[in-house]
């Protein structure tokens, strides 16, 4: 992403990325009560926006500037949900909006870490399998609850969704001058409008427009939501964890077996049986803590000391973390972050409130990138690709590289914030707004404001 776009190209996502190094996904996963699934981005809840009703900017900075308090005392929510989402969104944009001249030793490094934000999107899938789990073993009792729960996900995720898809179909259509990319999307539309566009591209490649590429992960979510729900139901509580440890096995083993059969990197990275073990996870520790187990054994920390210990490794060794570099680096990359952000995720909800750990991740700038992940992650490609076709030009000649990459990526990250500002207040709000009509948990096993389990008082 740092070469500079020719006008009409830059829609261009093979173009655009360094497939040597990696891709990006998501995950899933943001007036009244906002019901903040991250879908791709994967989280759950309701809150009311202390700045809803003021501009954009306004927005930001208040959200900047206010306390954690002021944050959440409306919603009785755990900000520290809100901080784990941020953090998982800030990574995917870093991921794409900012590319270091490698030639420097300091640079190296810093586009190796940037080259290693798709990583987000596991935590989203983290955060996804722990909220929905939680979700699913409280509503267990709920009159109706299948029809609850699967039209108050429709409620959440598909006007954005579709909205953003048709705009970028749209543009597509009238303003790509490639007729090839143009004929590529269209035959792509069908996947995308069934959520399917994973599978479709793990045999026959992504997408020639990186806007429609990215939404592989929400892909992945839907499908998560068709069978989890009704195992979810159908076990005890006790033998819900166990189930879930024995899922990621199988994950693993899946992996394991295309890895043995050759199958190419990015098959294996969109590949919906492959990218379960963060759901699984995350539903693990859902489980747990609804069957008052909420602490994890010695043995599961040493796990997820040695997983973040194979990631440093990998890391440093091959400069970077990588999507596409090889499936059997794929596999074991894949499998420590699920285990590595799943023992974050832990630790966050059990550390003690004056913890350094809780303190950084309840700022509010994290809160406020949290509140807004989902419609960041559907806006975020198509405000860079309007920012470099627009500016990359006239900054390019006046500029060094480095330079004109932070210019570009600041520039991008404000206008994904005013479209995803916009996009909550016009479009996910009013549809909100409409999911207190199905309610999924009986009055009497609503939890409690700011049980750790919630994201808010509204599902």
């Amino acid at each position: 992403m740092g070469a500079a776009p020719t006008r009409g190209i830059e829609l261009n996502w093979l173009a655009s990325m360094d497939w040597s190094a990696e891709e990006e996904p998501r995950s899933s996963p943001f007036a009244g009560g906002s019901d903040q699934t991250c879908e791709s981005c994967g989280s759950v809840g309701t809150v009311t926006h202390p700045s809803a009703g003021k501009d954009a900017g306004a927005a930001l900075w208040r959200g900047v500037t206010m306390s954690s308090k002021d944050w959440t005392a409306d919603a009785g929510r755990d900000p520290v949900l809100d901080g784990l989402r941020g953090i998982a969104i800030l990574l995917v944009l870093a991921f794409h909006f900012l590319r270091f001249d490698a030639r420097a030793a300091w640079s190296a490094w810093a586009d190796a870490a940037l080259r290693s934000g798709w990583i987000g999107v596991d935590l989203f899938f983290v955060l996804s399998g722990f909220l929905i789990t939680g979700i699913l073993i409280r509503s267990r009792a709920a009159p109706q609850r299948a029809r609850r729960f699967y039209l108050r996900r429709a409620l959440r995720i598909l006007p954005a969704y579709y909205l953003v898809l048709t705009l970028t179909v749209l543009v597509i259509v009238w303003l790509v001058p490639a007729p090839e990319i143009v004929a590529d999307s269209l035959d792509r539309l069908p996947g995308l409008l069934l959520f399917v566009q994973n599978l479709e591209s793990s045999w026959d490649g992504l997408p020639a427009v990186r806007e429609l590429g990215v939404l592989w992960s929400l892909s992945v979510e839907e499908q998560f939501y068709l069978l989890w729900p009704w195992l979810v139901w159908r076990l005890p509580v006790q033998k819900l964890a166990g189930a879930c440890l024995h899922g990621v096995l199988l994950v693993w083993a899946i992996k394991l077996a295309l890895y043995l059969a050759e199958a190419p990197a990015l098959s294996l990275y969109l590949f919906t049986p492959a990218r379960l073990d963060g759901f699984l996870l995350g539903g693990y520790l859902a489980a747990r803590r609804q069957s008052g187990q909420a602490r994890l054994s010695p043995a599961a920390w040493a796990a997820v000391g040695l997983g973040a210990a194979l990631l440093a490794a990998v890391f440093l060794s091959r400069r970077g973390l990588s999507m596409f570099r090889s499936s059997g680096e794929l596999v074991l990359t894949t499998s420590a972050l699920a285990v590595m952000f799943a023992g974050l995720l832990q630790a966050s909800l059990r550390a003690a409130p004056d913890s350094w750990l809780r303190r950084g991740l309840s700022t509010p700038l994290l809160g406020w990138f949290g509140f807004y992940s989902y419609g960041l992650y559907l806006v975020h490609m198509a405000a860079d690709t309007w920012v470099r076709l627009c500016l990359q030009p006239w900054l390019e000649p006046v500029l060094s590289a480095n330079a004109m990459a932070l210019g570009t990526a600041g520039c991008s990250l404000l206008l994904s914030g005013f479209l995803a500002w916009l996009l909550y207040r016009l479009v996910e709000a009013p549809a909100l707004r409409l999911k207190d009509r199905f309610r999924l948990e009986p009055a009497a096993e609503r939890l409690p404001a700011g049980n750790l389990d919630s994201v808010g008082g509204r599902r």
